[in-house]
This record gives C-alpha cells, structure tokens and sequence, in this order.
C-alpha cells in the first residue's frame, strides 16, 4: 500500500518539473500580439430574394410625406416608386434578351452534354 502512495507522489512530483520549467520560460511577452483577420460585415438584408430598397430619394420624399401629408407628397413618392420600378423592369428585359441571345449557342453545349452523359454509368441507381 505504502508503495502506491510513494509512486503516486513520485509520479505527480516528475509532473510538476515540466509545468514549473515551461512557466520560466514565458515566451508570450517576447512574441507581438496576433491581430485577427477583420471580417467586412454586411448589413442584414431584409425582405424577399432580389428585395430592392429604396433609393435615398424615395425615403426623402417618403420622409416629406410623413412630415406633411398631402396628396402631392403623396404623389412624389409614387412617381419615384414607379421611376425605380421601371428601371427594375428595364434591367430585367436586358438579362432576358441576352439570354434569347445565347440561346442557340447555349442549347448546342447542353446538347452535347446530355449526348455525352449516355455514355456514363448512371449515378443515381442505388443497389
């Protein structure tokens, strides 16, 4: 028994050797700090996919009318709403003719894609 408490006790003194040399030699204060890696942070974005908030105008005008309510405030806010539509609209109809474009060209590779693929196993076919 008394040789279990004597290994105990040698066991944990050989244990304490390291951590006493290890705290001597402190190199932390040597070393410069690290400095983390700032991350940009974006605002949250609120509201459907493709949401579009208004325009600094709009939340001025937007701004006016609340302050003055008056059916030509009103007004101002519904022009430039539609102003910001349109523009949506017309940016739209730009990405839709360059794809009518490209779709001849684009149909061909998925062709010969599609025409490829037969030759390959099937992936999906569990066993």
């Amino acid at each position: 028994m008394k040789a279990k408490y004597l290994m105990t006790a040698l066991l944990a003194a050989t244990m304490t050797v390291p951590a006493l040399y290890a705290a001597e030699e402190d190199d932390t204060e040597k070393q410069p700090p690290v400095e983390r890696k700032e991350m940009r942070r974006h605002p949250p974005k609120r509201g459907p996919r493709g949401f579009q908030r208004p325009s600094k105008e709009v939340m001025e005008a937007a701004r006016a009318y609340r302050e003055n309510p008056t059916e030509e405030n009103k007004a101002k806010v519904k022009a430039l709403l539609e102003k910001e539509y349109d523009a949506m609209l017309k940016k739209e109809e730009e990405k839709i003719a360059e794809l009518k474009s490209g779709k001849a060209k684009n149909i061909e590779r998925r062709l010969e894609r599609v025409l490829k693929a037969g030759d390959r196993p099937n992936r999906n076919h569990r066993k």
